[in-house]
């Protein structure tokens, strides 16, 4: 898939989801980290202002960045990962999002990598 391609768009939300289970200091976690776009058929929608700052290469730019920053982490942390990646083809131009699931593990010795990593959270916050 292209993450490249695409409308012209905007980020409109970050949530970071993590999910605990088990007992405190060594639980069993799940962690979702997603984004969604708002999309634009065509600059006939925008103002002048909108056009500047929604550029398809800014788009582009936005897109990647993300993308390669949770692959990053997840490649970095060395997780088992099960990739789900939800894109305007399916629901249209209001929502792109790309969820990260931990595969089953030993169960008592699993952490949420944004539990060890909280500089992590805080980058993806500013998004």
């Amino acid at each position: 898939m292209d993450l490249t391609a695409g409308p012209i768009a905007e980020v409109t939300s970050t949530p970071v989801n993590v999910f605990w289970q088990g007992e405190t200091g060594r639980p069993h976690s799940l962690a979702s980290v997603s984004f969604d776009f708002k999309c634009y058929e065509n600059f006939d929608d925008l103002t002048l202002q909108e056009r500047a700052d929604l550029s398809a290469e800014n788009a582009k730019v936005v897109k990647r960045k993300a993308t390669q920053f949770l692959v990053n982490q997840y490649v970095k942390n060395d997780w088992k990962r099960d990739i789900d990646m939800v894109s305007v083809e399916k629901y249209g131009c209001e929502a792109r999002s790309v969820n990260f699931k931990e595969e089953t593990r030993l169960e008592n010795v699993v952490n949420a990598f944004l539990f060890l990593y909280p500089e992590a959270y805080e980058e993806a916050k500013s998004w």
